[in-house]
C-alpha cells in the first residue's frame, strides 16, 4: 500500500478540523484578539503502528507541513508536529 492511501484516513481527519478551527480564529479576531506575534501550534497524532508512524512523519516534513518528530512512549505511538 503507497504512503499516501495509509495517510487519507489522517488527512481526512484534519480537513474535517481545519474549517472549525478557521471558525474560532475568525470568532476570536472578531472580538479584538489581533495579537500580531506569531504562535506555534503544536499537534500530536496518535498512530496504531510504527509503520503509519514512520510515514506520518515523514509526509509531514516531506511536505513541510511542519517539523514532525515520530515517538513511542508505553503502548501508544504518536508523531508530534509542531506548525
Amino acid at each position: 500500500m503507497s504512503q499516501m492511501c495509509q495517510l487519507m484516513p489522517i488527512i481526512e481527519s484534519l480537513k474535517a478540523e481545519a474549517k472549525p478551527d478557521a471558525d474560532v480564529i475568525h470568532a476570536l479576531k472578531r472580538h479584538g484578539d489581533h495579537d500580531p506575534n506569531l504562535r506555534d501550534v503544536d499537534f500530536i497524532f496518535l498512530t496504531p503502528d510504527a509503520e503509519k508512524t514512520a510515514a506520518l512523519s515523514r509526509f509531514i516534513n516531506d511536505q513541510r507541513y511542519g517539523i514532525a518528530s515520530a515517538g513511542q512512549s508505553d503502548a501508544e505511538r504518536r508523531v508530534a508536529n509542531s506548525i
